[in-house]
Protein backbone atom coordinates (compact mmCIF):
# COMPACT_ATOMS: atom_id res chain seq x y z
CA UNK A 1 0.00 0.00 0.00
CA UNK A 2 1.24 3.46 -1.27
CA UNK A 3 1.37 6.08 1.69
CA UNK A 4 -1.05 9.51 0.03
CA UNK A 5 1.36 12.11 -1.07
CA UNK A 6 0.60 15.78 -1.45
CA UNK A 7 1.62 17.81 -4.61
CA UNK A 8 0.92 21.42 -4.71
CA UNK A 9 0.45 22.70 -7.96
CA UNK A 10 0.96 26.87 -8.74
CA UNK A 11 -0.57 27.93 -11.78
CA UNK A 12 -1.17 32.01 -13.00
CA UNK A 13 -4.29 30.54 -14.61
CA UNK A 14 -7.09 27.94 -13.83
CA UNK A 15 -10.16 28.24 -14.62
CA UNK A 16 -13.87 27.68 -11.86
CA UNK A 17 -15.98 25.61 -14.15
CA UNK A 18 -16.40 23.75 -17.42
CA UNK A 19 -17.92 27.17 -18.98
CA UNK A 20 -15.04 29.30 -17.75
CA UNK A 21 -13.05 30.67 -20.98
CA UNK A 22 -9.83 30.17 -19.11
CA UNK A 23 -7.67 27.55 -20.76
CA UNK A 24 -8.11 24.46 -18.51
CA UNK A 25 -5.00 22.41 -19.49
CA UNK A 26 -3.78 22.43 -16.18
CA UNK A 27 -6.91 20.95 -14.60
CA UNK A 28 -7.14 18.39 -17.26
CA UNK A 29 -3.66 17.20 -16.62
CA UNK A 30 -4.11 17.12 -12.94
CA UNK A 31 -7.40 15.25 -13.39
CA UNK A 32 -5.65 12.76 -15.69
CA UNK A 33 -3.04 12.04 -13.10
CA UNK A 34 -5.29 11.90 -9.88
CA UNK A 35 -7.30 8.65 -12.20
CA UNK A 36 -3.52 7.22 -12.59
CA UNK A 37 -2.24 7.98 -9.49
CA UNK A 38 -4.89 7.87 -6.90
CA UNK A 39 -2.92 8.47 -3.53
CA UNK A 40 -1.82 11.67 -4.55
CA UNK A 41 -3.70 14.51 -2.96
CA UNK A 42 -3.87 17.67 -4.89
CA UNK A 43 -3.67 20.99 -3.94
CA UNK A 44 -4.02 24.10 -6.04
CA UNK A 45 -3.63 27.47 -5.73
CA UNK A 46 -3.94 30.25 -8.17
CA UNK A 47 -5.28 33.85 -8.45
CA UNK A 48 -8.92 34.63 -7.78
CA UNK A 49 -11.76 35.69 -10.67
CA UNK A 50 -14.46 37.21 -9.08
CA UNK A 51 -14.50 33.87 -6.30
CA UNK A 52 -12.29 33.80 -3.82
CA UNK A 53 -14.16 30.60 -2.29
CA UNK A 54 -12.00 27.15 -1.78
CA UNK A 55 -13.38 24.65 -3.78
CA UNK A 56 -12.80 21.27 -3.17
CA UNK A 57 -13.85 18.07 -5.38
CA UNK A 58 -12.82 14.24 -6.25
CA UNK A 59 -9.32 15.42 -7.98
CA UNK A 60 -8.37 18.45 -6.23
CA UNK A 61 -8.58 20.93 -3.94
CA UNK A 62 -8.73 24.69 -5.31
CA UNK A 63 -7.25 27.72 -2.96
CA UNK A 64 -7.83 31.26 -5.02
CA UNK A 65 -6.11 34.20 -3.46
CA UNK A 66 -6.32 38.02 -4.49
CA UNK A 67 -2.64 39.95 -5.98
CA UNK A 68 -4.26 43.26 -4.35
CA UNK A 69 -6.27 44.59 -1.34
CA UNK A 70 -9.31 46.61 -2.17
CA UNK A 71 -9.02 49.93 -2.40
Amino acid sequence: MQDNKNVLVLASTFPVSDEDKVPSFVRDQIISLKKQYPHLNFKVISPSNKNTETNQNKFFTHYKYKYFFKR
